[in-house]
C-alpha cells in the first residue's frame, strides 16, 4: 500500500454509504438531521453525533498474529510506535487493544481497533478493508498471521 513507504499519506476513505459496502449484522442508517455533528467529523451512514455525545454504531477490527518468543518484543514495539501512527492519523479511529498471550513456543498477538464507520476503517486498510495490513517490519517479527480480518458491530462499551 502507498502508505506504508515512509513519509507518504495514509489512503483517502471512499465515500460512506455505497451499497453494496456492509458489514454483516451493521445496519446502516442515514444521518438524523436533528442531531448535528459538533465536530469536524460529519455525520456518516454508520454513525451519528449527539449533542457532543458520539452515539450509533461503532465498528471492531480483530486480527491475530504469532511470533516466536526471541521476537514477540520487536512485534509489540512495532505495533506501540509504528501501528500506532498510522491508526491515530485516520479520521474515525477511536482506540485500540492489543493483547498478547504465550501459545507454547510463540506468542499470540490479538489486535481490536476500533472505528467510527467502515469509511473509516478504509482510511486504514484500503478498499479491500477485510485484508490484514501486515507491514514489512511486523512480517519480519511475526512467523505466521491471519491474511483475513473479522469486523464486528461493537454492541456494549463497559468501562
Amino acid at each position: 500500500m502507498a502508505w506504508q513507504a515512509a513519509g507518504a499519506p495514509l489512503p483517502r476513505a471512499m465515500a460512506a454509504g455505497r451499497p453494496g459496502h456492509t458489514v454483516p449484522g451493521i445496519s446502516l442508517r442515514p444521518p438524523d438531521a436533528r442531531y448535528p455533528c459538533p465536530g469536524t467529523l460529519r455525520c456518516r451512514w454508520e454513525y451519528r453525533c449527539a449533542g457532543g455525545r458520539r452515539e450509533g454504531q461503532m465498528i471492531a477490527r480483530i486480527w491475530r498474529g504469532w511470533a516466536p518468543l526471541a521476537t514477540a518484543d520487536d512485534y509489540q514495539r512495532h505495533y506501540e510506535t509504528e501501528v500506532s501512527g498510522h491508526l491515530r492519523a485516520v479520521s474515525g479511529f477511536r482506540g485500540a487493544r492489543l493483547l498478547r498471550r504465550d501459545d507454547g513456543p510463540e506468542v499470540m498477538f490479538t489486535s481490536i481497533t476500533f472505528f467510527t464507520s467502515l469509511d473509516a476503517i478504509r482510511g486504514f486498510a484500503g478498499d479491500d478493508f477485510e485484508l490484514a495490513v501486515v507491514e514489512e517490519t511486523a512480517r519480519q517479527a511475526l512467523s505466521r498471521w491471519d491474511e483475513r480480518v473479522s469486523h464486528h458491530q461493537v454492541v456494549a462499551d463497559l468501562q
